[in-house]
């Protein structure tokens, strides 16, 4: 028998779709992750810089990690500080040019990532669960377009701050 959620669930387009799911994931990802590292006393923001620059060694600076992760440049900032400061991540200033501060995870800063990873796996195969490979190929193919889509458009109302934005014509009018 249907839920009283499902059948409401049922009836979303596809923006409520993806924003209730995305928020579903999210709050998952962040009590999977919080658990798994509780003893550090790590924020959310935290724990994302430090699997980032994990992942991502190359993308190192404040700015980029901002940029892809889709965060405001201050709020990262605020987690380098604070892992900095607690001795995760250690600051590389650029050789060629001082004002760039290359980020970089300190011994302690790996011994998280460990469990972060760890917890991460988790994440994903709960995720995962009776979906097969064929259906993830095709979801995660989707799921590109429409980021893709969001991105675009997120720019495009960026460039558009004076003004109201006319989606039909995409000009400010």
């Amino acid at each position: 028998m249907e839920s009283y959620m499902d059948h409401v669930f049922s009836q979303f387009n596809l923006g409520e779709h993806v924003t209730v799911s995305s928020r579903y994931v999210k709050k998952l990802y962040m009590k999977i992750c919080a658990q798994a590292v509780q003893e550090e006393g790590l924020s959310q923001n935290e724990m994302d810089v430090i699997l980032f620059l994990h992942k991502y060694a190359a993308v190192d600076t404040a700015k980029e990690i901002a940029k892809f992760r889709c965060m405001s440049k201050s709020l990262v900032c605020k987690s380098v500080d604070s892992l900095t400061g607690r001795g995760y991540l250690e600051v590389v200033h650029d050789r060629n040019d001082r004002r760039y501060q290359h980020l970089k995870l300190s011994q302690r800063g790996r011994a998280v990532v460990q469990k972060l990873q760890k917890a991460r796996e988790a994440f994903l195969a709960d995720l995962q669960q009776g979906i097969g490979q064929e259906e993830l190929d095709v979801f995660l193919r989707v799921l590109s377009k429409i980021r893709n889509n969001a991105r675009k458009e997120v720019e495009r109302y960026g460039k558009n701050r004076v003004g109201s934005y006319d989606r039909e014509s995409r000009e400010t009018v």
